[in-house]
């Protein structure tokens, strides 16, 4: 099958599993030029930032967001005449490819964005995608960026955590939440999905429910291949929990768990990661996800940093409704991801005056904090996964108010860390989670 590339957005390219899918365009395809600034001397060439992200499949919720992330950094790189490396100006181009959150086609888009695409940095999607893609990029010394903290380690040497939030981590600090909110809560079911993200989420929540006095009456992994779920929520409501806990649940998985939650009659609370309320919460009414708690806040929510203001409305302004590349959709808190992990790159870059992966690598390593707009950063990692290669920005949690994910905590990641650190390493020993296992 001949493969093609077509622009998207502002010259970015969408390869799906080798196959382009057409989608909307604001220029002409290839299109790289950025227009003469005053002053500024002309780049001189063109650099592929690469991505490998699921846009399509149960995990597209992850993936999608990350293109106007991108975008928007990207537009400003070249409307202000590429970046400054060096003596020279240097343009830069978006490759995405489309891996379907398989680990295989992972490995394919990975090789495709360095030897056919000379990609001189990748940003790639947490879980079976690393696992699959980082040794090939490890071995090509490509510097590497996710948005999940537990993707670093010794033997990843070029992968920072920049991207995100605390992830996982914020899963333990939403029961503290739930606990201090609801002191009569006492029992808790959980289910993930049968992979890396669902083993950590479980890790994490026989911690904190361990830390809290909870008991755990359902505690179950589920195929990736389900679609039924009834006898899942059947199963977890015969405990009678006060609280259902989803982890890192896939974006489809959790609204099918919701509606069926609703449907079997549970009157408790739900927690979850994320929650992408106009998908997951579609077929339930507003009283019934009351109290529900994530990570991820409503983008316009006045608790939010300057720089989460900032980027809201610059993303309004461009793919929010009737804006140039309207999205035809509302803005997701996993648009940061993208935007986090590019701009961290760019500094980066300029910093060390190259495109080398250990220098760029080094330079942010020696910067007190990189650019988040969560705020300041805190270089962290070492004692769960042997390297400082995370960005730690303070801790937001979210919960369901009046149909709106409004912030209900700030918590400093660093000193929650210290306070629940043994057991949290207790657990991922036991289940074989350790970086050196």
């Amino acid at each position: 099958m001949k493969k093609k590339l077509l622009t998207l957005l502002i010259g970015v390219s969408v390869v799906v599993a080798l196959v382009t899918v057409p989608l909307m365009t604001a220029c002409a395809p290839g299109a790289t030029e950025a227009p003469e600034t005053p002053g500024v001397p002309a780049a001189t060439r063109t650099v592929v930032y690469g991505a490998i992200a699921p846009l399509s499949g149960p995990a597209a919720l992850w993936g999608i967001p990350w293109v106007t992330g991108f975008g928007i950094v990207i537009d400003e790189i070249n409307k202000a005449g590429g970046l400054q490396v060096g003596d020279e100006r240097v343009l830069v181009e978006l490759v995405m490819y489309d891996d379907e959150y398989e680990g295989a086609k992972s490995l394919i888009g990975a090789k495709k964005l360095v030897l056919e695409d000379d990609a001189v940095v990748i940003s790639i999607q947490s879980g079976p995608p690393c696992t699959a893609a980082l040794p090939f990029l490890t071995e090509q010394k490509v510097l590497s960026l996710t948005g999940n903290h537990f993707e670093i380690g010794p033997d990843r040497p070029y992968m920072l955590s920049v991207g995100g939030d605390n992830y996982p981590w914020m899963d333990a600090m939403e029961f503290d939440y739930l606990d201090s909110a609801h002191p009569g809560i006492e029992k808790v079911a959980f289910t993930c999905q049968d992979e890396e993200i669902g083993w950590m989420s479980r890790a994490l929540m026989e911690a904190a429910a361990e830390g809290l006095g909870w008991e755990i009456v359902y505690n179950e992994l589920f195929s990736v291949e389900t679609l039924d779920f009834a006898p899942i929520v059947t199963a977890m409501l015969a405990g009678d929990p006060d609280v259902i806990a989803l982890g890192g649940a896939w974006g489809d998985f959790r609204s099918a768990i919701v509606e069926q939650a609703y449907l079997q009659g549970f009157e408790g609370y739900m927690q979850s990661s994320e929650w992408n309320p106009s998908a997951d919460f579609v077929r339930v009414p507003d009283e019934f996800i009351e109290g529900f708690v994530a990570y991820y806040a409503d983008m316009n929510d006045p608790m939010l940093p300057e720089g989460c203001t900032e980027f809201y409305n610059k993303w309004n302004a461009i793919y929010g409704p009737g804006a140039p590349k309207d999205a035809h959709r509302e803005i997701m808190f996993p648009e940061t991801y993208g935007y986090n992990m590019i701009d961290c790159w760019r500094v980066g870059v300029e910093a060390a005056g190259t495109f080398e992966a250990a220098a760029v690598r080094d330079a942010l390593l020696a910067m007190p904090s990189t650019p988040h707009i969560l705020g300041e950063t805190v270089w962290w990692g070492k004692e769960m996964y042997g390297v400082d290669h995370a960005a730690a920005p303070p801790q937001f949690i979210a919960a369901m108010q009046d149909g709106v994910l409004k912030i209900v905590a700030v918590i400093d990641f660093i000193d929650w860390w210290e306070n629940n650190k043994v057991n949290i390493i207790d657990k991922f020993t036991e289940a074989g989670l350790m970086y050196w296992q």
